[in-house]
């Protein structure tokens, strides 16, 4: 069943994009806390970019080398072994591979990407997000300087 490697690559971009999304809010949050920061002390605000991007590389990194056809497996225990054995196979051809295949292939359509989002966290990071925007504006409006050091390069 060659279907099945396709079966396979839908698996694994869909959960990559599941994960990436707290990656970004992630990211967001450390560049939004340093800007923060950073404005508060006077200091080039742009710098907070470093951080962000540091951590964004680090998260990518992380992400990509989680064996996502495991992580379904835990989510749906009746996967368990099955989806690893019928992925390692998904090339392979033979009457009980192809059986296995179907069988799989199957059980798939019952697993739904919305089970790995963990809404309440991601919730959480939004609120956290948009609370260090209006900081961030609410200082600025009052050039609000925290330590009046002029740090400044250039």
């Amino acid at each position: 069943m060659r279907s099945f490697v396709k079966v396979v690559q839908d698996i694994n971009a869909g959960l990559n994009k599941i994960l990436l999304f707290p990656a970004i809010l992630n990211a967001l949050i450390i560049f939004l806390f340093a800007y923060l920061i950073l404005s508060l002390i006077d200091f080039l605000a742009f710098l907070a970019f470093i951080p962000a991007v540091a951590y964004f590389g680090y998260a990518l990194y992380r992400k990509s080398r989680i064996n996502k056809i495991r992580l379904v497996e835990i989510y749906y225990p009746e996967l368990n072994e099955k989806l690893r054995t019928a992925a390692d196979y998904a090339n392979a051809e033979g009457m009980v591979i192809d059986e296995l295949h179907q069988e799989v292939a199957e059980d798939i359509k019952r697993v739904y990407t919305s089970s790995f989002f963990e809404t309440g966290k991601n919730s959480t990071k939004i609120v956290l997000s948009i609370i260090l925007c209006f900081l961030i504006l609410f200082f600025s409006s009052l050039n609000f300087v925290f330590l009046g050091s002029k740090l400044r390069i250039c």
